[in-house]
């Protein structure tokens, strides 16, 4: 299946709204992917706006992708780096080793939310890409930085001008930059998710199971459902792990009691670490919410990706509780 009816099956099962910066973003990539050849160069930077579609359009490529593959979100990527440097990196296993074992020619690796972020990292990718490109290893990168921006005033930044010179002159360079985020469509009174009431409401429409009491962060759950105490939830020492198995054991995940956090570093890491796990895994999320919902979504010290896949998600249940609820 080309990646354009991919799309198109999306916005005819009303899971998508059509948009025309999107669909130009997919039509390139169906023609990039459908060639007979590997590009000298094949590496896909696709950088824009918080919100602006570049997940979904790289998530298309992925699952269409008939090759060996792999996909990784960027903070997952850098603890798998961490670990390798830790262990293997060394005189005697090069990054070149990595690349020979790990990948074979053809292959697709996507990594979501690229962002350099101090000079090891640096270091790290002004080796890796060069090997990805000599090894004819598709790379495909999200971002939200500009190809000149990368790793912008970072210390030692000039150690990786090669890389960025790379990426500006022979990368295929996407730009889905768009003046709003199509994520923050919704239209439902403030106070509808307040309510617990919502959530049971919701669990009765996903699951024929009897939810059971657990213990916090669980509140409840059930074969098909997992409900859990925001603060608990990710409030140290819960961590990525627990996030992981979570997503792998529930469809619908339920969060109650999300508010502010904006002062406290260790939750907002949490909440971070949370939201991406989630988000990557395609779980169907539901919440609800203590305070001012436009205080919770302009918290400065949480980062936009996840303040904008927050935002995906009440519009989406937001058009869950007006199909499955308000209809009733």
């Amino acid at each position: 299946m080309k990646l354009v009816d991919s799309y198109d099956n999306l916005v005819l099962s009303n899971q998508l709204v059509d948009n025309l910066p999107q669909r130009q973003i997919i039509q390139t990539l169906d023609s990039y992917f459908n060639t007979w050849f590997i590009p000298r160069c094949p590496l896909i930077y696709m950088w824009g706006t918080v919100g602006s579609g570049k997940t979904l359009c790289m998530d298309l490529v992925y699952k269409s992708y008939k090759g060996p593959k792999e996909r990784f979100h960027y903070s997952d990527w850098v603890a798998k780096a961490s670990v390798l440097t830790m262990s293997k990196i060394s005189r005697h296993y090069t990054w070149e080793d990595y690349v020979n074992e790990t990948f074979k020619k053809g292959s697709l690796v996507c990594i979501d939310e690229w962002a350099i972020e101090d000079i090891t990292q640096a270091i790290i990718w002004q080796t890796l890409i060069p090997l990805f490109m000599k090894n004819k290893i598709y790379v495909l990168l999200t971002t939200n930085v500009a190809p000149n921006d990368i790793y912008k005033d970072g210390l030692g930044r000039n150690h990786i001008l090669d890389l960025i010179d790379l990426v500006s002159k022979k990368a295929l360079i996407l730009n889905l930059s768009q003046s709003f985020d199509f994520r923050k469509k919704g239209h439902l009174a403030a106070g509808t998710f307040k309510r617990v009431h919502f959530l049971h409401e919701i669990s009765k429409v996903v699951s024929s199971s009897k939810l059971e009491e657990g213990q916090l962060p669980l509140k409840s759950s059930n074969k098909d459902i997992i409900w859990l105490d925001f603060l608990t939830a990710i409030t140290p020492p819960m961590w990525r792990h627990d996030y992981m198995k979570w997503s792998q054991d529930f469809e619908y995940i339920f969060i109650e009691g999300v508010t502010e956090i904006a002062n406290n570093k260790n939750l907002i890491a949490n909440w971070t670490r949370l939201v991406d796990v989630l988000y990557d895994q395609n779980k169907c999320v539901f919440m609800t919410y203590k305070g001012n919902l436009s205080h919770i979504l302009e918290q400065r010290k949480i980062p936009k990706r996840t303040i904008s896949r927050m935002q995906s998600w009440i519009f989406h249940q937001e058009k869950f509780y007006d199909h499955y609820i308000n209809q009733k």
